[in-house]
């Protein structure tokens, strides 16, 4: 448990299915980059990917105001969701 994020499988179909569910923005493991040059740029274009290496990084990514170190965190003060964001972002973690 160090916080590291695995490689997935099926990352081709993970995308189509986000990009049909119109999704903007993917985050994908670090691992997984190679991959991610085997698909179609029709796939992968007007989508946003971030590689990400540890859940950290994923959570500063998907979360709103998500502090950047990890010692500070209250999660009394973590703001999940922000109605007025709601019809705006629409992200997921694969």
């Amino acid at each position: 448990l160090r916080g590291l994020v695995l490689p997935v499988g099926g990352l081709k179909e993970k995308i189509l299915a986000a990009k049909r569910a119109g999704l903007t923005t993917v985050l994908v493991p670090e691992k997984n980059l190679p991959d991610l040059m085997e698909l179609p740029i029709q796939l992968t274009e007007r989508i946003d990917i971030h590689p990400i290496k540890t859940v950290d990084e994923a959570l500063q990514l998907a979360l709103l105001d998500w502090p950047s170190n990890k010692d500070t965190v209250n999660l009394d003060t973590v703001k999940v969701f922000d109605p007025q964001w709601s019809s705006s972002i629409k992200m997921t973690v694969i």
